[in-house]
C-alpha cells in the first residue's frame, strides 16, 4: 500500500507555527528602526545636484563656443556657476552627502572645471581649447550626467551651500540662557532676605548690648570721582573724538575733491576679468580719471585700466551712455603722471610750435594794404 506521509493532524502545528514566526519577521519589517540592516544614504542634495548640473552644462557650452562669437558671454556665465558658492561651503555639502568612492570622482570634476576657468581669465585660449577638447574631459561630464540621471537628489539634506558663516542659537539655548538669568537674580534677591538679623533688646536697644552684637551703622562711604569714572568726562572725551574723526573724514574728502585733473587725450585698456576693452581718457588726477567708452559696466565694479606704462585697478563711480567715472585704488604718483602726460605734453608743444610758425608764415605772405605802407590809418591813429 503506497504510503501518503505523516497524518494532516500531525504536521499542522509545525505549519502553524512557522506561519506564527513569518507573521513576527514581518511585523519587525515594519517597525521603524528594527533589526533590519539599511544602507547609509549616499545621495546628493538638491541644491548640490543642480549647481552640479549648471556648472556642468555651462563648461560644456563654454567649450563648445570658443573661438566664435558667443566665447564672452559663455565665459561669463561660466564664470558666475564657479563662483556661485564659497569653497568652505562646498567642501561642507560634499562631506555632509556621504558619497563614498564618488567622493574622489566629484572633487576631480570640480578641479577640472576651476583649472578651466583659470586658463581663460589667464587668457591662454589655445590652452583652454585643448582641454576642453580632451577626450577624458568629455567622458568626465559624460559620467557625471549619467550619475546625476541615476541618483536621486535628498530633498531633506541640510543645506550648507547658503548657509551664513556666524551661527545663531536656536530658540531653546536662548530661553535656557533668560532662565538662568533670571533664577541668578532670584537667587540673590532671597539671599539677602534670609540673612539673619542680630538680637534686639526691645527695652535697651544699644546701651546694653555686647559689642559684638551691636550692627554696624550705615555709613555712605565717599565714591572719588576719578577721569574713568566722571559721565561728563568720557562724554567730552567721546564727543572730541568723533569730532576729529569727522573732520579728518570731510578733509579727505575734500582733499580728494581738490585734486588738480588735467585734460588729456590717452588711450587706455579696461578689463573687467572677461573681455579687454579700448577707451581714451579724457581727463586724469591723482585720485581718478573720466573715461570715455561705451563699454557697460555696473556701478562700483573694479576693474583693471592700462594706460602706457601705468597698471592700476579702480572701480567705477558713475556711468553714463558714453563716460565712465573711475576711482583708483590708491593714488598715482608724481612720478607715474610725469611719466603719463609727459608724452601729452610734448606733442600739445610742438603742435602750438608748428601752429605758431605756419601763422608767421601766413602772416608774411599776406599782399601789403592799399596805403603802400605799414603806417596805420591817420584817423585811426588820431
Amino acid at each position: 500500500m503506497r504510503d501518503f506521509g505523516p497524518d494532516m493532524w500531525q504536521v499542522w502545528p509545525f505549519t502553524a507555527l512557522r506561519r506564527r514566526w513569518f507573521t513576527l519577521a514581518l511585523c519587525l519589517v515594519s517597525i521603524p528602526g528594527g533589526p533590519v540592516v539599511r544602507t547609509a544614504s549616499a545621495d546628493p542634495s538638491c541644491g548640490l545636484e543642480g549647481w552640479l548640473t549648471a556648472l556642468n552644462d555651462s563648461a560644456n557650452s563654454y567649450v563648445a563656443d570658443l573661438g566664435t562669437l558667443k566665447e564672452h558671454d559663455s565665459a561669463r556665465q561660466f564664470r558666475t556657476e564657479m563662483e556661485r558658492y564659497e569653497r568652505d561651503h562646498l567642501l561642507k555639502q560634499i562631506h555632509e552627502a556621504d558619497l563614498g568612492v564618488n567622493e574622489k570622482p566629484l572633487m576631480d570634476f570640480i578641479s577640472s572645471r576651476r583649472h578651466l576657468l583659470d586658463l581663460h581669465q589667464e587668457n591662454w585660449g589655445e590652452m583652454a581649447q585643448r582641454y576642453g577638447g580632451d577626450p577624458r574631459f568629455g567622458a568626465q561630464a559624460d559620467s557625471l550626467s549619467r550619475y546625476l540621471t541615476a541618483t536621486p537628489c535628498d530633498p531633506t539634506a541640510p543645506d550648507h551651500l547658503n548657509a551664513s558663516d556666524t551661527p545663531k542659537d536656536s530658540l531653546m539655548a536662548r530661553l535656557t540662557g533668560g532662565m538662568q538669568e533670571i533664577s541668578k537674580i532670584v537667587t540673590s534677591m532671597s539671599q539677602e532676605e534670609t540673612e539673619p538679623e542680630p538680637p534686639v533688646d526691645p527695652d535697651n536697644f544699644d546701651d546694653f548690648r555686647p559689642a559684638g552684637q551691636k550692627p554696624a551703622r550705615s555709613t555712605t562711604s565717599a565714591m572719588p570721582l576719578s577721569p574713568s569714572g566722571n559721565v561728563a568726562f568720557v562724554l567730552g572725551m567721546f564727543t572730541f573724538i568723533t569730532a576729529i574723526a569727522v573732520w579728518i573724514w570731510m578733509r579727505c574728502g575734500i582733499v580728494q575733491r581738490r585734486a588738480i585733473r588735467y585734460p588729456c587725450a590717452l588711450p587706455v585698456v579696461i578689463f573687467d576679468g572677461v573681455l579687454p576693452v579700448i577707451g581714451e581718457v579724457l581727463d586724469i588726477s591723482q585720485v581718478g580719471c573720466k573715461i570715455e567708452s561705451s563699454h557697460e559696466l555696473q556701478l562700483r565694479q573694479r576693474v583693471r585700466l592700462t594706460c602706457g606704462p601705468v597698471e592700476c585697478k579702480a572701480r567705477v563711480i558713475w556711468r553714463n551712455n558714453h563716460f565712465l567715472g573711475l576711482k583708483f585704488d590708491r593714488q598715482l604718483t608724481e612720478a607715474e603722471l610725469k611719466g603719463l602726460l609727459g608724452p601729452h605734453a610734448a606733442q600739445i608743444a610742438a603742435d602750438r610750435a608748428e601752429a605758431l610758425a605756419f601763422g608767421a608764415l601766413a602772416k608774411e605772405d599776406d599782399p601789403p594794404d592799399d596805403t603802400g605802407s605799414g603806417d596805420p590809418h591817420p584817423e585811426l591813429a588820431a
